[in-house]
C-alpha cells in the first residue's frame, strides 16, 4: 500500500498525482473508487484535480473516478468501492479521528478492493505564512 500525503492547496498535489498513475499503472485498473470515513469531505473537486493532473501526464489514461463518501455511514459507498478496481481513502487533517480512519481501512480491506493508498488532505504548513512569503518558501 502506498501513502500518499498532500496539501490540496499546494504544487505538491503533482507529487501525488504522479505517485497514482504509477500505482493504477502497476495495478491495471480503471476504475477508482475515491472515498473518506467523513461525509462532509467533498471529494468532487479532489477528484477533478487529480484526473487534471492525471491526464496532463498521460492524456491515454483511460481511468474514471467513483464518488464513495461516507464509507462507513453509507451502504452506498461501500456499493460503490466494491464495483471499483482500486480505492484511494482520503483523509483530513485535524478533523478525522484515527478510529474511524482505521474502520475504513478495515473495511477497503475487506471489501478486496485493492487500496491504492491513503491522501492525508488539508495539511497544515509548519512554517507560518508571512515566514513562506518573506522567504519564498511553499
Amino acid at each position: 500500500m502506498v501513502s500518499l500525503f498532500a496539501n490540496l492547496d499546494s504544487q505538491r498535489l503533482a507529487r501525488v498525482s504522479g505517485t497514482v498513475l504509477l500505482a493504477v499503472r502497476e495495478k491495471g485498473v480503471r476504475s477508482v473508487a475515491l472515498t473518506s470515513a467523513d461525509e462532509q469531505l467533498d471529494l468532487s473537486v479532489l477528484a477533478d484535480t487529480l484526473m487534471e493532473n492525471l491526464r496532463a501526464s498521460d492524456p491515454e489514461l483511460d481511468l474514471a473516478f467513483r464518488l464513495a463518501p461516507g464509507l462507513l455511514s453509507t451502504a452506498e459507498g461501500a456499493v460503490k468501492v466494491r464495483g471499483a478496481d482500486a480505492s484511494l481513502l482520503v483523509v483530513r487533517a485535524g478533523h478525522c479521528h484515527l478510529g474511524p480512519v482505521r474502520q475504513a481501512t478495515e473495511h477497503l480491506l475487506a471489501s478486496k478492493t485493492p487500496l491504492l493508498g491513503i491522501i492525508l488532505a488539508e495539511t497544515r504548513n509548519p512554517v507560518p505564512r508571512i515566514l513562506r512569503r518573506v522567504f519564498g518558501v511553499s
